[in-house]
């Protein structure tokens, strides 16, 4: 399980660890050096000599266990989890550096556009409505219906990167019969509407009847 977020930042639990700190073992175990699972309590213990006893309770948190109680367990943010991760190996290391960036990237994708990462489709909205002579309200709309928000204030990261090159498409006349049927499906399920504008695929779009 990962951990809570701290301040926009991901953090990893320390039951994570242990299944980290396992699978590592597993994927690496010999006949010689067979696998030893280590417990949620023996990382635990080691907390506070790799990352000071002090600092170690910055990180401290509970779990709510099998009996339904409440369990002490860590949370750890990129740092301390690769700190903690060195702690046992390298390789290991490696793969939890790695983990954390992959939240890192999520998380950066969750987060809610601004105003300057959404200047392309102002740009698309600027060309739709050159070409069609509709209303810009009415070119946002349909830009907001392609990223599936009624506003752009609540547009992802992640939704923008997906409706950016859609919208383009349909701001400069090329839009393709996937582009439509986005469209049309988002008018539907945001707004309740029907699209009106006519798009051809072989000409500029048509004015608004």
């Amino acid at each position: 399980m990962s951990g809570p977020i701290r301040d926009f930042e991901p953090t990893m639990s320390s039951l994570e660890m242990v299944d980290f700190i396992n699978a590592d073992r597993k994927e690496r175990a010999t006949e010689e050096k067979p696998f030893v699972e280590l417990r949620h309590d023996s990382l635990m213990a080691k907390v506070s000599k790799v990352l000071g006893k002090v600092d170690a309770q910055k990180f401290s948190g509970v779990y709510r266990g099998g009996n339904g109680q409440d369990r002490p367990c860590f949370y750890f943010p990129k740092r301390e989890a690769c700190l903690m991760a060195m702690s046992y190996s390298y390789q290991l290391q490696a793969k939890v550096w790695d983990r954390m960036v992959a939240l890192e990237a999520e998380l950066s994708r969750a987060r809610l556009s601004g105003h300057r990462d959404r200047l392309p489709l102002h740009h698309a909205a600027l060309n739709l409505v050159s070409h069609t002579g509709m209303l810009f309200s009415a070119a946002h709309k349909i830009n907001n219906a392609i990223a599936g928000t009624k506003h752009y204030r609540d547009m992802t990261l992640e939704r923008l990167d997906n409706a950016i090159p859609i919208c383009e498409r349909i701001g400069d006349g090329s839009a393709t019969p996937q582009d439509r049927a986005l469209l049309e499906k988002g008018m539907r399920e945001v707004f309740g509407e029907e699209l009106q504008l006519k798009l051809n695929l072989d000409d500029p779009p048509e004015k608004l009847e």
